[in-house]
């Protein structure tokens, strides 16, 4: 599953159609992050929603991404509302507030990011818009 033996506090998982979900919130989930950066490297996060639940539950290559992940975060409201029935404190960590938590939450420390997907053109975007109201983050690809 997670690439690394020095992690502290690691959040549980729970089985959603037989993909792994992580049991966490907002406030849970930037915790175990910052609490753990420097072991975290080389690690990344899955913003996990029903429609790429659905393929990880498909796809076994797509299941292996999710399972591997570092954490695989509960972006979609009914994965949140199932995990909480067993797990009262996971709720909702949606992929733009994470975004912007982690950019908030690291003005004063030297942490890198790198972004993977969709087109060139929304990632010029999202460089422009984070360039502009982030001034302090760096982004290495």
């Amino acid at each position: 599953m997670i690439h690394c033996n020095k992690l502290k506090n690691i959040p549980t998982r729970v089985n959603i159609i037989g993909v792994p979900i992580s049991v966490v919130n907002m406030e849970s989930c930037i915790s175990f992050l910052f609490s753990n950066w420097d072991a975290v490297h080389g690690n990344y996060v899955c913003v996990s929603n029903v429609h790429t639940t659905v393929m990880a539950h498909d796809d076994p290559q797509y299941y292996k991404v999710q399972a591997e992940s570092l954490l695989s975060v509960p972006d979609g409201k009914p994965l949140s509302v199932i995990g909480r029935k067993k797990f009262p404190q996971m709720n909702r960590v949606t992929g733009p507030d994470l975004m912007r938590r982690l950019f908030e939450e690291s003005k004063e420390k030297k942490i890198r990011h790198y972004f993977y997907g969709t087109t060139q053109e929304n990632i010029n975007a999202l460089l422009e818009k984070i360039k502009k109201e982030y001034p302090w983050v760096e982004v290495v690809g």
